[in-house]
Parts: structure tokens; C-alpha cells; sequence
């Protein structure tokens, strides 16, 4: 989060002081620009000597007070205010690495104006390495200053970015002729209105009535998750009017419509025809809306608004063990392994509880070099997850400061310092991160599936397989060999069947599809093993947080284990819901995996051949691809017929807990001309297949998952169903 370093988090010095105007006064809080001749405790401005020669300067040096160099977003400089003002004016301010080599961007305006308001100075994605922020008034006269106010963060935990056009759904309360919500979101910060000339035009306008009038960017809507914001810019129209944003006020608010905006921030606008920054310290999370409002009697007009932030941070966990002894793994060493190589930051998180020693309560494991394929763990480590669950090994590549870092803090592990010195290993049924300290071997800390309680996490989402196969929402079939087909119809079918599965235990898991006019969607998965049967729902309801699964027809009824395999339930948000079974008692770092996303289901197999090899169904064959009829081999072409071969025979066991319409011998029911409407419905759609494509980029990055990302949007007219990927 970005904060205002304060007066105990830097060291200061001046070139030289007059009488009570010591270095410190500039770096105490106290913006009073009013001198205090002759009272040291009064007196909050800072003031170098008259007649010496040479630049007069001040500075604070942060490294010192905070031993590590930060990263600066901005700085307001307050001027003198009693007299003397223009004795700041050409002042620059610089800011300075470690070695005090200037690192102060060529692109950012750092000459002061002299002016008795308080200047703000942007560093747009934030200066990285800063040890000193330097003030250097080269002219001949004294250099004094109420107060600098400096802002920022510690270490680089997300690049700031500005939210472009692509990252939002604008709107507003009404529109004036060619002053479209969408003028104040592209990009372009011309404030000069062009009557009758839409496209040159760039200046929002709305109505004057009667009510307030408002503008607002969702950009949960474009990036599909609330942001982290650090600071707004609005710009005003120009060639006249600019008094209509007087009084108009910046609100940010959540993912329910609640303002959020920090109460300690002043978000009201001026209406001056300069730009207007307003900065959040710290920085404001979980931010889906920016909205302007007017309530005033008259129009809302704006050239453009700039927002900076960064997406939150999200973190994954792929194995843990409870406080109850219960040990699971939600993800395959393979997954986990892909998702590290793909990742930028390449980060695991450790949390152990139950360590004794503080210093490992959080460890992060940052890599260095690419895990290797899952066919090179054939020693005691069976997969990456493996490695740190039960076996910390060397082999495959795993030693320290050549493979990987160990650190005490993210903020380290992302800015490479302070790295952890001493690693020990190849002690088999002992996990991470075996006796490894920060500077020497502390004994007894490690993890294993039935020891202490621990858990491992990844930043972002791992996708559940390198290539995940299964079915999902608006149905989208990805077949064993990562071929992706559409199949549209209502009725019951066998997603895959292997009798043999886990020494003969069995497994069936059938689907249920619904029809919606022009389209379909999974709305029910069953799955069966051994005796048990687990059937899970989604609800329309976005709101409905509530858990719908039977379990052997019993409504919500016990669900830690299922056919003796541990499920995990995992909640992310209201609207989606995430079952885990376990298989790793049978088969390491397998699993199945239900997900919900409002009405929509998916099924993902994390899992190889020896797991999933002998399944027949709707996924085709695992070892060569092909979509196989019930009789093993005749190879079909026709994704209708397909789906159609596979529904559920009288013969089949039912695991749904009620029957619906159809059933065998009676048809799938097909959508109205799934070709026709379906198609004209695309191409009619409100949302463009290129908000659709930079909504589902930002997601995925499969190219055919991203296209069967936007088929869907484009089809349900809903943004948030990338959340169903």
C-alpha cells in the first residue's frame, strides 16, 4: 500500500541553517508555512543560510531511516506562506539512489513554481531504488520550505498502472448531444467540446435536470475483479464552463455499492481548468466503481478521468494441513509447476502456525531457474507439490541460490534482498523447508502431510492443468487431447465413466445441461465412486452464498470426505463456489474439481494417464484424442452427434436426486436454430467482441479457453462470465 513516509522514517540535512530554520521543521508534519522568527518550537519552516555560496539544498534521506531504499509515487512541497514565497521559484526536486546517482525521471516536471499553493509532483508507476529525495535551489538566494510531504511504498509489490479504456464500462445519468460517457475514458485529455462532431469530440456531457448528475467507470465490470487505487486525475472541459465541476465530488465504491472513499481524503473538485490530482494513502482496495457526482443545479461535464492503481494481489492455496490433521492439495505438482514457470514473480507463500520459530511462520520460496517436467521427479519427491508437502530434495533442480531464494517477507522475495543464507536437504519423508534459516540451520520447522499445521499458496490462480480438460458453463468440452467443442442441448449425459478407476472402485460423472433459447449450460454435476454419490448445483442467484450439493441424495448433508477421499469446499466470492476431491491417497497430487460461477458448473481433472486413462465419454479417448461412439471405436466428427451418443441409457445408473426432462429414449432437446439465432445473436450484441477478447486476455491464457470466454460473454451479454473460466 502506498503511505506518507513520516517524520521518524528519514534522516534530514540542509546545505546550511538560519536561525531557527533547521532541516528537520521541513519534515515534522506540520505544513504551517508561517516563520516564526525566534521561537525554535513554533517555528515549522525550514531555512538555509543567506551569502553562502555554492547550491543550497536540503534532503531526507529514507534508506537511512528505513534501511532499505523505497519506491516514491509522489511528492507535494508547501511553500512559505507569511512572505518570501518566490525564493522557491526554479527550485528542482531530485530524487537519488544509493549511490547518489540521480534517478529522477527526464519525463516528469520536478521545477517548482514558487507559488504560496502546495505543489504536487507525479511519479506515475512509481520510482523504484530511491535512497534520498534532494531539493536543489540553484539561484542566488536562501532555500525555504513549510513541509514535504512524501509518498510511496517499501518495495514493488504491484507496477501502478493508469487503467486504460479497455479496463472499464462507462456510464452516466444522461448525455448532452455528442457528450457520451465514454469521451471522459479514452484516453484523450482535450478539454475543448466540438458541437456536432461525435468523433473529434472528447468532452462527457450530461444533462442539466433536476437530480444529481453522475459519471462512473466499473472497472470490475472490465477487469473482472476489484482494484487497488492510489490516485485520480480529472482534467476539466476547457473552452468555457469549467465552473460546472465546482463542488462535484470523487467517490470510489465497492463490488456492493458502498462508498468507500477514505473520509481523511479531499474529493471535492475546485471547477479550476487545471488538472486535478486526488491521491488515496494508503491506497484504497477492493475498488470496483469510480463515480463523479454532481448535486449541484447543473450539468457534469469532464475532458477525462486518469485512474492509477494496481490489480490486489490474490493468493491460491494448493496444499494444506488443518488444524485438525486433515491434509489436502487442491491443485497437481504438475499445475503448480506450470503456474511458476508462467508466473512473473515466480513466489510460493509458507504459513506455518505451528512453527515454534518466528522466523518461519512465513518463508517465501522465490524461483529462479524453470521447474523441470513433471517426468524428471523420479526420486523420493513424486511432483513439485510433493517437494514441499513430504520430500525436500535437491533433485530435481531444487538447490539453493542456483534453483531458488528463500526470503522472510514478500516485500523482500519481489526486491531480491535479505535472501535467506543456509538450506539443508534430501532427508526423505521430512518436507520444507527442512532445517533452512535465514542465517544458519533452526531445526524442527519443516512441513509434512501429517505434521504441524501449514499452509502453501501462489499468487494469482493456477490453471488446473497445463492443458485442463473437462466441461464448463455455456458448454465448452476440452477433450483429454486439449480439442475444444461446443455441444448444445438439455438433457442428461455421461461426462466420463471408468469402471476400473482407483482399483475398481468405480467412477461415473454425468452432467445435466439446460436449454436457454438460443444456447445451453451445464446446470448439475454427479459424480460417483464406489458407493457414493455427490451431486453439486449452482444457484442464479448472485447473491446466494448458500452450499447446494446432495450427498447420497441427502440434501447439504456430510461432506469431509466423499468415497473416502477429503473435500475441500473454497468460497471466493458470493457467486463462486469451488469443490475439491482429493485423490492423492490413491493417486499423488490428483483431483477433481467442481466449480461454480452463479448457474454455471465445470469439471477440471487434474490428473494423468495412470488416473484418468481408461475413462470413456464425452472427453474422448485419453491416449489418442479421438471422439469415441459407446462401442470403443467408431471415431465421430459431428460434435452434435457426439454429445447426442453420450446421454444416459435407461441401463445407466441415476445419480441425479430427482429425474428431469428428457429421458432416454426421448432426445436431447436442442436449442431454437442453434446456428441462426444463435449467431445473429452475436453478432448483435451490446458488448463488442473486442471488450469481450480484452476481458478474457486479461483472465486466460489459452488461446481457445480465451475464445470460449467470449463466445459466452457475447452470448449471456454479461461481463462477469470470465469468472466462470
Amino acid at each position: 500500500p502506498i503511505v506518507k513516509f513520516g517524520k521518524d522514517l528519514g534522516v534530514v540535512s540542509q546545505s546550511s541553517s538560519h536561525s531557527e530554520g533547521t532541516a528537520s521543521n521541513a519534515y515534522d508534519g506540520n505544513t504551517d508555512g508561517n516563520w516564526v522568527h525566534g521561537d525554535a518550537v513554533q517555528n515549522s519552516v525550514s531555512h538555509t543560510a543567506a551569502g553562502v555560496a555554492g547550491d543550497e539544498w536540503w534532503q531526507v534521506d529514507l534508506s537511512a531511516g528505513m534501511g532499505t531504499p523505497v519506491v516514491i509515487t509522489h511528492i507535494a512541497i508547501y511553500n512559505r506562506q507569511d512572505c518570501c514565497w518566490d525564493r522557491l521559484n526554479g527550485a528542482t526536486v531530485h530524487l537519488l539512489d544509493v549511490n547518489g546517482q540521480d534517478i529522477t525521471p527526464t519525463s516528469v516536471n520536478n521545477v517548482l513554481t514558487g507559488s504560496t499553493l502546495a505543489q504536487e509532483i507525479l511519479f506515475p508507476g512509481g520510482v523504484p531504488n530511491v535512497a534520498v529525495v534532494k531539493v536543489v535551489q540553484t539561484a542566488d538566494t536562501v532555500l525555504q520550505l513549510a513541509e514535504l510531504d512524501i509518498f510511496g511504498h517499501e518495495a514493488v509489490t504491484k507496477p501502478i498502472v493508469k487503467f486504460g479504456k479497455d479496463l472499464g464500462v462507462v456510464s452516466q445519468s444522461s448525455s448532452h448531444s455528442e457528450g457520451t460517457a465514454s469521451n471522459a475514458y479514452d484516453g484523450n485529455t482535450n478539454g475543448n467540446w466540438v458541437h456536432g462532431d461525435a468523433v473529434q469530440n472528447s468532452v462527457s456531457h450530461t444533462l442539466d435536470t433536476v437530480g444529481d448528475e453522475w459519471w462512473q467507470v466499473d472497472l470490475s465490470a472490465g477487469i473482472g475483479e476489484p482494484v487497488v487505487i492510489t490516485h485520480i486525475t480529472i482534467y476539466n472541459r476547457q473552452d468555457c464552463c469549467w465552473d460546472r465541476l465546482i463542488g462535484a465530488t470523487v467517490h470510489l465504491l465497492d463490488v456492493n455499492g458502498q462508498d468507500i472513499t477514505p473520509t481523511s481524503v479531499n474529493n471535492v473538485l475546485t471547477g479550476s481548468t487545471a488538472a486535478q490530482d486526488i491521491v488515496f494513502f494508503p491506497a484504497v482496495p477492493n475498488v470496483a466503481v469510480v463515480k463523479v457526482v454532481q448535486t449541484a443545479d447543473t450539468a457534469l461535464q469532464l475532458a477525462e478521468v486518469d485512474i492509477f492503481g494496481y490489480e490486489r494481489t490474490t493468493w491460491t492455496t494448493f496444499a494444506e494441513r488443518a488444524s485438525d490433521g486433515t491434509f489436502t492439495t487442491s491443485f497437481s505438482g504438475a499445475a503448480i509447476a506450470d503456474h511458476m514457470n508462467k508466473d512473473p514473480n515466480r513466489v510460493i507463500h509458507r504459513y506455518c502456525s505451528s512453527c515454534s520459530a518466528s522466523t518461519h511462520t512465513d518463508i517465501y520460496y522465490k524461483r529462479i531457474t524453470n521447474v523441470p517436467a513433471q517426468s524428471a521427479f523420479s526420486g523420493e519427491a513424486t511432483d513439485f507439490v510433493n517437494l514441499f508437502t513430504d520430500n525436500w530434495m535437491t533433485t530435481p533442480l531444487n538447490v539453493l541460490d542456483t534453483d531458488f531464494k528463500l526470503y522472510s517477507t514478500y516485500d523482500d522475495a519481489i526486491n531480491n534482498v535479505n535472501e535467506w543464507t543456509y538450506c539443508n536437504y534430501d532427508d526423505p519423508t521430512v518436507g520444507f523447508p527442512r532445517d533452512c534459516g535465514p542465517n544458519g540451520k533452526i531445526d524442527h520447522q519443516w512441513s509434512k502431510s501429517t505434521t504441524r499445521t501449514w499452509v502453501f499458496e501462489v499468487e494469482g490462480t493456477p490453471r488446473s492443468e497445463t492443458n485442463p480438460v473437462g466441461p464448463g458453463g455455456d458448454p465448452h468440452f476440452t477433450t483429454w487431447n486439449n480439442e475444444h467443442f461446443e455441444y448444445h442441448g438439455q438433457c442428461d449425459l455421461t461426462l466420463v465413466k471408468d469402471a476400473e478407476f482407483a482399483e475398481a472402485l468405480g467412477l461415473d460423472i454425468q452432467i445435466r445441461t439446460k436449454v436457454v433459447r438460443f444456447w445451453s449450460y451445464i446446470k448439475n454435476v454427479a459424480i460417483k465412486i464406489g458407493n457414493d454419490i455427490l451431486e453439486i448445483e449452482g444457484s442464479v442467484d448472485a447473491d446466494d452464498a448458500d452450499a447446494h450439493y446432495w450427498i447420497n441424495f441427502e440434501y447439504q448433508g456430510e461432506l469431509d470426505t466423499f468415497a473416502g477421499f477429503p473435500v475441500t469446499q473454497q468460497l471466493p466470492s458470493t457467486y463462486k463456489r469451488r469443490y475439491i476431491i482429493d485423490l492423492s491417497s490413491k493417486y499423488p497430487g490428483a483431483s477433481i474439481v467442481v466449480q461454480l460461477y452463479k448457474e454455471f458448473a465445470r469439471v477440471q481433472f487434474n490428473g494423468d494417464q495412470s488416473v484418468f486413462g481408461n475413462t470413456v465419454g464425452l472427453l474422448g479417448d485419453f491416449k489418442t484424442g479421438e471422439l469415441l461412439a459407446r462401442d470403443g471405436s467408431t471415431v465421430m466428427n459431428d460434435f452434435a452427434d457426439f454429445g447426442d451418443e453420450w446421454q444416459v441409457l435407461p441401463s445407466e445408473d441415476k445419480l441425479f436426486h430427482e429425474i428431469a426432462h428428457p429421458q432416454f429414449p426421448e432426445l436431447c432437446i436442442k436449442p431454437e436454430d442453434p446456428r441462426g439465432e444463435r449467431k445473429r445473436r452475436l453478432e448483435e450484441s451490446n458488448i463488442s467482441i473486442e471488450k469481450a477478447e480484452s476481458v478474457c486476455g486479461a483472465a486466460l491464457t489459452d488461446p481457445l479457453s480465451i475464445k470460449d470466454c467470449v463466445y459466452d460473454i457475447l452470448a449471456t451479454q454479461d461481463l462477469d462470465m470470465v469468472g466462470a473460466f
